[in-house]
């Protein structure tokens, strides 16, 4: 338990500097749970991504992730990719 609250206290005091919705590039890490039956699972799911904008304000990104349950993760994660398109306005002011 200690160490999650470590964790989360890192997270916060950093995540000024992660600013994913201003940035090029970002890394992230999302715990999480699952439920069903009565019963509960603790999930992690964590990953990058970034995007590339020309000046004209066409532009392309892509985000790669893992995700699993804490328990085992090694065996039972799975692999997420997107890829994503932009066409930005020339007065957005985050080209």
């Amino acid at each position: 338990m200690k160490h999650l609250v470590l964790l989360l206290v890192f997270f916060l005091v950093f995540c000024g500097l992660a600013a994913a919705q201003s940035g090029q590039g970002y890394l992230f890490f999302a715990p999480g749970q699952v439920r069903g039956g009565g019963a509960s699972l603790f999930t992690m799911h964590s990953g990058g991504g970034g995007k590339w904008v020309s000046g004209s304000g066409l532009g392309f990104g892509a985000e790669v992730g893992m995700a699993g349950p804490r328990r085992d993760f090694s065996d039972s994660n799975f692999g997420i990719f997107s890829a994503e398109g932009y066409l930005l306005d020339s007065g957005d002011p985050n080209m």
